[in-house]
Parts: structure tokens; sequence; C-alpha cells
């Protein structure tokens, strides 16, 4: 039998949907994908998948933040819609396509759990190497750039055997009539 939560995916697709429970707003599955690719939330295993969620009192820049970068979702409180925005370009399948974990991160990520909670004494952590790469993404406006860059770093992902633990943007130069640049660095992990 479906929960709520999977009814509402099923009758908005590629929409972010995200509940109010409590004092935490909450997504999960493909949502929570999504939501923690853009907010750079922590992404939790639940029972049917993926889980994510913020306190309520920061909606405002989490709208904000799917507004600019043009990702459809719907805000619940009650079974209610309180907040919703859908755009013609709508961007879900391409961050949920760059960030979905695979099935076998998950499978791991479960047994790591399972083991932690069968053998904690016994449980060891191993750290993988971190790398750090400067990226330069190119545009007529500030999201060209950002796709430009997603598209160098899901390029980098697929030819590098590469899995990417962290995107940020810190450096912009704009206002000439030739576009706009950005510049980005992000941290991976060798598989």
């Amino acid at each position: 039998m479906k929960n709520q939560f999977e009814i509402l995916e099923e009758k908005y697709p590629s929409t972010c949907i995200m509940q109010l429970r409590g004092n935490f707003y909450n997504a999960f599955n493909d949502s929570a994908v999504v939501l923690s690719a853009l907010r750079e939330y922590k992404l939790k295993t639940a029972p049917s998948g993926f889980k994510c969620g913020f306190p309520e009192t920061v909606l405002t820049s989490v709208k904000e933040e799917f507004d600019k970068n043009h990702i459809n979702y719907k805000v619940f409180n009650n079974g209610a819609v309180v907040i919703e925005n859908s755009f013609e370009d709508n961007r879900f399948d391409e961050y949920l396509k760059m960030y979905k974990p695979t099935a076998a991160e998950k499978a791991a990520n479960d047994t790591d759990k399972k083991e932690k909670e069968e053998e904690p004494v016994k449980t060891v952590s191993i750290s993988k190497k971190q790398y750090v790469s400067l990226i330069t993404g190119n545009g007529l406006t500030i999201e060209d750039c950002m796709s430009d860059i997603k598209g160098k770093v899901q390029k980098s992902i697929d030819e590098n055997n590469i899995k990417v633990v962290s995107l940020s943007v810190v450096n912009g130069i704009t206002g000439n009539s030739q576009g706009c640049t950005l510049q980005g660095i992000f941290i991976y992990e060798q598989l």
C-alpha cells in the first residue's frame, strides 16, 4: 500500500514534494535527492528510499532557491498545498539525474547501517582520499554558466569513475556583452 507521499509523487511527477511534519518540512525519495543537491542538506536512508528535511523557519530561502534554479515544487501542510511553483523549463529531472545515488551506494549505506547496529564496537570507518578541482562555466546567463559547470562535472563523473562529494561556486564574472563566467570547485572521490 502506498503512503501519502508516494501518492503525491505519482500525482505530481518531476516536482519536489515537501510536507510539514511538526516543525520540519520533509521530502522523500526523488524529492529528497533534489532538495539535498540544491541546498546541500544531508540525505538520509529511509525505509522507502531517501529522506531529507529542513526547519520551517528556512522555507522562504528554500523556495527562493527552487525559483532561482527553475525546479517545480509543491509544499504541503495537512494535505493542502501552501506554496507551489512550476516552470516550463523545469530542471527537477536534471538535478535528479546528476545527484541521485546509485542503487549500489544505497545498498552499501544500508549494509553499513546494519553492521553498525549489529556490531557497533567492531565497525571501522575507512576514509577515502578526496580531491579538489577548479571548474569554469561560461554562458550568456548565470543559469547557463551553472548548466555548463554541471555538464562538465557530469562528464568528469562519466569519464573518470568518480563520485562528487561537493560542488560550490566560488567566483563569478558578469556584465559584458559576451556573457558571464562562473568558477567553482568540486570535491570528489575515486571509485
